[in-house]
């Protein structure tokens, strides 16, 4: 078994089938040459009817159901119940190509490879947007640098590099894929590309991702704080560090989401941003002048680094 498909879902019921039929209805190969794992993460609609319904024909499935513990948790029991050799991450409101498992194995029939990256079509209110292809990088390191997809399900990975490296998604965490795909490009020795869009991704308006939480905020520090004692652990110094990009990328992000929430949780951002003071720390190593500009201020005035960026934000 060359490969594992592994579709989490929760509350889904507008899209599941569209994406069941995207694995179903796979070209010129065998339906016993991969598997799929459903994990039904306490879905409080109908998809535990679709599920149980579905005409999986030959395919070979397991459905896993579970207490909703979240996308990290269900990706997590998924990647322990698989036997292929390789791990698709597929989430239940997107689809696949009907050629792309088909590119998938071909791509695996003479090499090892420890992440595979693939392209992808967005899929912005029902229309398709323009393919956005990998660039044909041998090297990790090279990829954090020059720019890459932080989604996991545009990413292939050898199940037993997963292991080995002990890589697994953090749960409980928003931009889970921000903490887990830098992480496994840093470690991986070969890489491989499908220079060819395989997946269609949906970006739907009321996703959760979609909408201003402050937990997302919160979150997105501890991704960066998650990669800086990661990238001190493997001994890089932060001026030099292929992930000090997307460390700073996070802190970014948090603070763009923390400003357009109440001010309460303002405060309480501030709090946790001084208590880590790695944070300025990192946007000062970037390379980048924008964050570097955002850490030199955020120094002068450390008491309300929201304002700051505020303020920053405006004058750009």
């Amino acid at each position: 078994m060359k490969l594992s498909i592994i579709i989490p879902v929760y509350n889904v019921e507008k899209y599941l089938k569209f994406c069941l039929d995207s694995v179903m209805n796979q070209e010129h190969i065998s339906k016993e040459e991969f598997e799929v794992i459903i994990v039904n993460d306490g879905s409080q609609d109908s998809c535990a009817n679709i599920l149980l319904n579905y005409n999986w024909q030959s395919l070979r499935y397991k459905i896993i159901t579970q207490d909703n513990k979240g996308l990290s948790a269900a990706r997590n029991v998924g990647f322990r119940n698989a036997i292929g050799e390789y791990i698709w991450f597929v989430d239940s409101d997107d689809r696949i190509k009907s050629y792309a498992v088909n590119m998938v194995l071909g791509h695996l029939i003479d090499s090892e490879f420890d992440v595979i990256n693939i392209g992808y079509n967005k899929i912005i209110d029902g229309v398709e947007q323009k393919q956005c292809l990998p660039l044909p990088i041998d090297s990790g390191r090279e990829l954090l640098v020059r720019g890459y997809s932080h989604e996991a399900q545009f990413h292939i990975f050898r199940k037993e590099f997963l292991i080995q490296n002990n890589l697994y998604f953090r749960e409980g965490l928003f931009h889970e894929d921000t903490e887990f795909t830098p992480r496994c490009l840093y470690l991986a020795k070969r890489i491989g590309t499908i220079s060819k869009s395989l997946y269609e991704y949906r970006i739907r308006n009321n996703s959760i991702m979609s909408t201003i939480n402050p937990k997302r905020a919160f979150d997105c520090i501890d991704v960066a704080l998650s990669l800086i004692e990661f990238s001190n652990k493997n001994g890089e110094n932060l001026k030099t560090s292929p992930l000090v990009t997307t460390i700073c990328l996070c802190i970014n992000n948090a603070l763009h989401l923390i400003s357009k929430c109440p001010n309460e949780k303002r405060k309480d951002f501030n709090t946790k941003y001084r208590a880590n003071s790695v944070l300025t720390k990192t946007l000062r190593s970037s390379s980048i002048l924008k964050y570097r500009l955002e850490g030199f201020m955020f120094s002068l005035f450390p008491s309300n680094p929201v304002m700051v960026y505020q303020i920053l934000q405006k004058i750009k």
